[in-house]
């Protein structure tokens, strides 16, 4: 497994919901539009739904419900390049839940 990322190359990003709480519902069928995603502190798409269930993607949901613990993959994926070496820090906000912090290392 590489550690760093060249300038300009392509980074996927494969967004994951975890639900650990068994009142918890996933809404698996995708894929969802990534809202939310912030790059280096800066929003970098649609922003985040305001009401209602996060976890829920906006309009009509008539697919899988899945109660938690349990995992959603049915989000799209995020591409990147990045131009400047150094570290690129990228969160995702789902309403009041936030991803894990990931960092891409840029030779």
């Amino acid at each position: 497994m590489r550690e760093c990322v060249r300038p300009n190359e392509t980074t996927q990003i494969i967004h994951v919901a975890e639900a650990i709480d068994p009142s918890a519902v996933l809404y698996t069928m995708g894929p969802k539009a990534v809202l939310g995603e912030q790059v280096d502190g800066k929003l970098v798409t649609a922003p985040e739904v305001e009401d209602g269930d996060a976890l829920l993607p906006p309009g009509l949901y008539d697919g899988p419900v899945v109660p938690g613990p349990a995992v959603d993959y049915g989000y799209e994926m995020s591409t990147y390049r990045f131009e400047t070496p150094g570290v690129h820090r990228i969160v995702w906000h789902l309403g009041d839940l936030v991803s894990n912090e990931l960092l891409i290392f840029v030779e």
